[in-house]
């Protein structure tokens, strides 16, 4: 996950979760963005996440079974600013139910989520900031099966 700053489809700021973006750049500019937010996001390891039930990390994967609507969570917190857009990129292997990016607060509550996941394939989001985001997540529902 990573920040860059955009405006609205009119040149007015992004400030509302779920706005629409648009963007006009000079093509000889690169688009850049801000440092990686997300750490061990290749899954080395089960360190800096939170697993709710079913969730496990092996062999550079996170993985769900069945059978309980839940979460996983970086475990501490990051500087998160609001109103700035977030790049969520994740590639998912899933056979069954939805997953969806998401914004917690430090109290690990969902204040924001993207676009539900149902189908297996690499995904990039873009997510407005709430007032109140310190933690990236992945929610799941009773049905997800995947990693």
């Amino acid at each position: 996950v990573s920040q860059s700053r955009y405006q609205g489809l009119f040149g007015t700021p992004v400030t509302t979760p779920g706005q629409s973006i648009g963007m006009v750049r000079d093509a000889l500019t690169p688009l850049t963005f801000g440092s990686e937010l997300v750490s061990n996001g290749n899954f080395a390891t089960s360190t800096g996440w939170t697993f709710g039930t079913g969730w496990s990390i092996a062999n550079g994967v996170a993985s769900k079974t069945s059978g309980t609507a839940t979460n996983i969570r970086q475990t501490s917190t990051v500087t998160i600013t609001a109103n700035r857009v977030y790049r969520i990129r994740i590639d998912v292997v899933m056979s069954a139910g939805t997953l969806t990016p998401s914004f917690m607060n430090s109290s690990s509550q969902v204040i924001s989520s993207g676009t539900v996941i149902s189908s297996s394939g690499s995904y990039t989001q873009y997510l407005v900031a709430p007032t109140g985001a310190a933690r990236i997540a992945f929610q799941n529902d009773t049905a997800f099966v995947g990693n």
